[in-house]
């Protein structure tokens, strides 16, 4: 290279950028003065565009699969069930208890199991929920078993509107079991009063009106009643409700406690 040449490659090399040619002088003065500023806002723009990311090929990698084995392990449980229905037996007990247990083969891996593995994921909520009713519904049960169910409702996750309400009114039929009217009300009025609908919303009051006619509040159960026929036209028992209420104006309710 001559020395012409190698005096103007140099020249090119040492010569800076002059930001005003580039983003004019009104864009560069800007700059200039908010520099610390923009180079901040910068960074934290492409760490949320890196956290962002990492949270997409999180959520892709690993919770979408472990939602989708999450569910698979709860059909699993459930299948104890549908293999009574196919073998013939009258034991339906053996089969909730494979279903809530597991068995010894480990064909299923039983609710507690997926409860266990998979808290957190869509499988192991709804396995919380089918556990208390898998114990409501042992034909040979005691006083602790509708304990057991109550127990396992209680941990179910409510803020899922639909699941939330269906275990309060659960626990509700848990208490009414147990012999206890009072506190089935509380729960099935927590049911009723979630959010208004036309399917668990009179279903829930239906029941809390008969635990009110148990514990002899009839001033309250008529109420309860009479907001079913009035607000509820479709609702397929609300001729029960029509019934019950005009029971109780005749003084003779249907329900009375033992």
């Amino acid at each position: 290279m001559s020395e012409i040449e190698e005096e103007v490659t140099n020249e090119k090399s040492s010569k800076k950028i002059n930001l005003q040619d580039y983003i004019g002088e009104d864009s560069s003065e800007f700059y200039q003065k908010n520099k610390l500023i923009i180079n901040i806002v910068s960074g934290v723009i492409g760490l949320g565009l890196v956290v962002w990311g990492a949270f997409i090929a999180w959520d892709y990698f690993f919770i979408q699969p472990k939602q989708e084995e999450s569910i698979a392990k709860l059909w699993q449980a459930e299948s104890a069930l549908l293999d009574y229905e196919d073998d013939g037996t009258n034991n339906m007990d053996n089969a909730i208890l494979a279903a809530i247990n597991g068995d010894s083969t480990m064909t299923y891996s039983g609710l507690l199991k997926v409860i266990e593995e998979y808290e957190g994921y869509n499988g192991g909520r709804l396995a919380q929920y089918y556990l208390g009713i898998a114990y409501l519904n042992i034909e040979q049960k005691d006083s602790s078993t509708y304990d057991k169910a109550i127990n396992a409702l209680s941990k179910v996750d409510f803020e899922d509107e639909i699941l939330g309400t269906m275990a309060l009114g659960a626990i509700g039929d848990a208490y009414m079991q147990k012999g206890n009217a009072s506190k089935a009300f509380d729960y099935y009025q927590k049911a009723y009063s979630r959010k208004d609908n036309q399917l668990t919303t009179p279903m829930y009051m239906m029941k809390a009106a008969k635990a009110k006619e148990l514990v002899q509040d009839y001033k309250k159960a008529e109420k309860i009643y009479n907001d079913i026929v009035l607000n509820y036209p479709f609702y397929n028992e609300t001729y029960l409700a029509e019934k019950y209420l005009e029971s109780i104006k005749l003084g003779a309710p249907l329900y009375k406690e033992e």
